[in-house]
C-alpha cells in the first residue's frame, strides 16, 4: 500500500511542477505583450522616428533628434505673436502660406542695434496748400515737360476721393534684409512706400510682392555716416571715395532694386552733408529720373537744398517712428504725425520692418481715415509739394 502511495505521490508532483512551468510561460508571454502595448502607446514618437529614419537615410536617432531640434529653433526665429498676425493679416493659415520661404540674412536684435543714426530734431517740410495732384497720363505729361520720368511711371496708382484731407506716407526702411519681418510689412494696409536695402539678396521677387500689395518701392543707399564706427554696408558711399567711385557705388545700389521711384540715404549723415558727394548723386537721380527723400539724419545735411539746385523731385522725413522701439513710443510718434498732417497738410515718416513697429502700424492703419487723415504713396506728396514750389 505504501509503494502505490508513493508512486502517486510522485507523479503528481511531477504534474505539479509541468503545471507551474506552463503557467509562468504563459504569465510571462502576456507581461510581454503588455509590455509591447504599452510601448506603443507611450513612445509614438519613437516609432515614427524610426520610420523616418528607414525613409530618410539618417544613420542615427541623434542625427534625427538634433535635425528636429534645429526646426524648432528655425521656426521660433521667424515667430511673432499670434495676436498681431490675426490683427493685421487674418487667419494663421492665411499667413503662413503667404510666408517667404528663406532664412533671415541678418537677425533683427543686429539690425535693430546697428542700423540707425541718432534720431536729430531738425525742422521740417510745411505745406501751405493742399492741391492733389491726378494721375491722369495727359496731365501728368504737361506737368513734367512732356515726358513721364521713372519717379512717374514707377509710381502706385492713386486717387484721393477727397482732396481737401491731410496725407500721411509711411516709409518702411531697410527692406529687404530681414525677410519674414518684410513680408508682414508688406502685408500692411496700403499705399506704404517700402525702401529696399540696396545690398539685400532676392530684391526682385520683395519688390514684386510689394508692388503686387499696392505699395511704392524705392532704394535705401548706404551713405557714411559721422560715427565710423558705424557700417552702412556693402559699396556705401564715403567722402573719401573719388567721384569715379561713388557714381559706380551708387550706380550698382540703383541697379538692384528694380522698379523705384527714387532714394533715401541709410545713414549718411557726413555724406548728406557733403556737397562734392551729394552733388554725385543728385546730377545721377536727374539723369535716372527718380525723386530724393531725405532721411534727415543730420542737421547739416544739404539734400534738400541740392535737390532744388539740380531740379530733382524731393520732400524730407518729418518723423522717426520708432527710434524708441517700444509701442507706447511708437503710438505716441503716430499720434505726432497725425497732428503734424493736420497742420501742415501733409506728413512724412519713416520706421522699420520691426515687430513692435508693424503691431502698431497694424492697429493704427484702419482707423487712419477715422482722424481725417489719408495714408498716401510718397510720390502723391512730391508731386504736390513740388506742384506749390512751381508757383
Amino acid at each position: 500500500m505504501l509503494k502505490y502511495l508513493s508512486i502517486t505521490a510522485f507523479f503528481i508532483a511531477i504534474i505539479s511542477l509541468i503545471g507551474f512551468k506552463l503557467f509562468f510561460q504563459k504569465g510571462a508571454g502576456l507581461d510581454n505583450a503588455n509590455r509591447d502595448v504599452v510601448a506603443q502607446l507611450q513612445l509614438p514618437a519613437e516609432n515614427e522616428l524610426g520610420k523616418e529614419l528607414t525613409s530618410n537615410n539618417i544613420s542615427t536617432p541623434t542625427q534625427k533628434l538634433a535635425k528636429i531640434n534645429a526646426n524648432k529653433l528655425e521656426t521660433k526665429s521667424v515667430t511673432i505673436g499670434d495676436n498681431i498676425k490675426e490683427k493685421a493679416y487674418g487667419s494663421r493659415e492665411k499667413i503662413a502660406q503667404g510666408m517667404v520661404k528663406t532664412t533671415e540674412e541678418f537677425p533683427s536684435e543686429i539690425l535693430d542695434s546697428l542700423s540707425h543714426e541718432s534720431d536729430l530734431e531738425v525742422s521740417s517740410l510745411v505745406t501751405k496748400k493742399n492741391e492733389v495732384s491726378s494721375r491722369d497720363p495727359k496731365v501728368l505729361e504737361e506737368e513734367t515737360g512732356g515726358s513721364q520720368p521713372a519717379w512717374i511711371t514707377n509710381a502706385t496708382s492713386f486717387r484721393f476721393t477727397d482732396s481737401r484731407l491731410p496725407k500721411i506716407a509711411i516709409i518702411i526702411d531697410d527692406a529687404g534684409l530681414n525677410k519674414t519681418m518684410t513680408k508682414y510689412a508688406i502685408n500692411l494696409p496700403g499705399p506704404l512706400t517700402i525702401s529696399f536695402m540696396s545690398y539685400a539678396s532676392r530684391l526682385e521677387q520683395q519688390v514684386n510682392l510689394a508692388k503686387k500689395a499696392g505699395h511704392e518701392v524705392i532704394a535705401h543707399i548706404p551713405m557714411e555716416p559721422f560715427n565710423s564706427s558705424l557700417n552702412p554696408g556693402p559699396r556705401f558711399l564715403s567722402t573719401r571715395h573719388s567721384d569715379k567711385q561713388i557714381l559706380k557705388n551708387f550706380r550698382w545700389s540703383l541697379s538692384k532694386v528694380p522698379g523705384i521711384v527714387g532714394v533715401n540715404n541709410h545713414m549718411g549723415s557726413r555724406f548728406t552733408s557733403d556737397q562734392r558727394g551729394m552733388q554725385i548723386v543728385m546730377s545721377e537721380l536727374k539723369r535716372q529720373g527718380l525723386l530724393f527723400l531725405d532721411s534727415r539724419t543730420s542737421i547739416d545735411t544739404i539734400g534738400v537744398k541740392l535737390a532744388k539746385k539740380f531740379g530733382v523731385p524731393h520732400a524730407a522725413r518729418n518723423i522717426f517712428l520708432d527710434h524708441d522701439p517700444s509701442i507706447k513710443a511708437i503710438k505716441r510718434q503716430l499720434a505726432a504725425l497725425t497732428k503734424f498732417a493736420t497742420k501742415t497738410g501733409y506728413g512724412i515718416a519713416l520706421g522699420h520692418p520691426r515687430k513692435t513697429t508693424i503691431e502698431a502700424l497694424s492697429q493704427w492703419l484702419p482707423v487712419l481715415p477715422e482722424h481725417g487723415v489719408l495714408l498716401a504713396p510718397l510720390t502723391e506728396i512730391v508731386l504736390n509739394y513740388q506742384n506749390q514750389e512751381k508757383r
